[in-house]
């Protein structure tokens, strides 16, 4: 159970998750939240907070202010080069030049409604981050989810409130997307339950396609319709 409030961010929410529901969650491999939506602005859109495990999260759609901070993303994302039991398929880390174009583009892709992008920070740190994206040329109807949590801050409700915040969001995008698409590791269990959660079904494994150890592991693609 969570206790839901007004936040002080606007039209934000606060989560506050009870310590016990949040330890059997974590037992058991997985998070909770509840949902919410905001509409996002030109200067960041709505930001919501979500406190689980004595953290406060502040969850928002990237800005323009993020270019400054291609240093704190770029460390964010390179934390996954050297974690590969996450299993994503980063494999290179990111120069902070390279991370700060790719906040351009995204930033470009949003003015013109192609994107949305969620952020969540934690103590002055970027802890999450979580996208959909419109596919190109005869594919545009399908909008194509991402979603990075970091070491420490996962089965705490995170991947939830951001996965939530970011699947609401898409439906501003222009085409509005009929269809959203994932891909994951077949062996991800807790990635793919929570995806199941919002709705994704699987529909193809692609035999061997992520270097995963000294071996390699399927892909499944998953879409669901949106709401």
């Amino acid at each position: 159970m969570s206790e839901k409030t007004s936040s002080a961010r606007g039209q934000g929410l606060i989560f506050r998750a009870l310590p016990t529901r949040i330890a059997a969650r974590r037992k058991a491999g997985e998070g909770e939240t509840k949902k919410g939506s905001s509409k996002p602005d030109g200067d960041g859109g709505s930001s919501k907070a979500a406190k689980l495990t004595g953290s406060e999260y502040a969850l928002r759609q990237l800005h323009a202010g993020d270019v400054r901070l291609a240093d704190k993303f770029a460390s964010f994302i390179n934390s996954f080069a050297e974690e590969p039991e996450a299993m994503t398929s980063i494999k290179y880390k990111m120069t902070i030049e390279g991370e700060r174009q790719y906040i351009k583009d995204a930033l470009f892709l949003m003015q013109a409604a192609r994107k949305t992008f969620a952020v969540a920070e934690c103590a002055g740190s970027i802890v999450g981050l979580a996208h959909v994206e419109l596919m190109q040329g005869r594919k545009e109807h399908v909008g194509e989810f991402g979603i990075l949590v970091a070491r420490g801050h996962r089965g705490v409700g995170l991947g939830e409130a951001i996965t939530a915040k970011v699947l609401a969001d898409s439906a501003l995008l222009v085409p509005r997307p009929t269809m959203l698409r994932l891909s994951v590791f077949a062996s991800n269990d807790i990635a793919i339950s929570l995806y199941r959660k919002h709705g994704f079904r699987e529909v193809a494994r692609i035999p061997e396609q992520f270097e995963f150890g000294e071996g390699l592991v399927d892909e499944l693609i998953m879409i669901k319709s949106p709401a």
